[in-house]
């Protein structure tokens, strides 16, 4: 159950960083829609959201955080390639694949970096 928890909860996180950065720059940036260095931006930023995911996700699940991020990873590339679909023609292409490149790099690297922050359990040794 706290893989599913964890891996959603990585999602939320994700979403609404992104989703928040979307409606502050529709309401005051919006030529940041269609400028290359604004997207640009949009590309970091929606990396260090991703990177944040990560790092929740991984907090929540308790065995194998980087395959939990993995698999978000997956949900994640399905989403993408359903957006390039629906968006066709409408954002650049490079936009596009840096995006999911992006996402793809930052949500594991977020959870494994919340595994080596993690202090290390010491070896149990059989009794003497």
């Amino acid at each position: 159950m706290r893989s599913v928890v964890g891996v959603v909860l990585g999602y939320v996180v994700l979403g609404a960083l992104i989703g928040l950065k979307f409606a502050v720059l529709q309401q005051y940036v919006p030529s940041a829609f269609t400028d290359p260095g604004w997207l640009a931006f949009i590309v970091l930023t929606d990396a260090l959201s991703a990177l944040l995911g990560g790092y929740v996700l991984a907090s929540v699940v308790r065995r194998r955080p980087i395959f939990h991020a993995l698999a978000l990873v997956a949900v994640l590339v399905l989403l993408g390639a359903a957006n390039a679909v629906a968006n066709a023609g409408q954002e650049p292409l490079w936009f596009q694949l840096a995006t999911l490149a992006a996402l793809s790099g930052a949500l594991p690297l977020g959870a494994w970096l919340r595994v080596r922050a993690q202090p290390q359990q010491p070896l149990r040794t059989a009794p003497a």
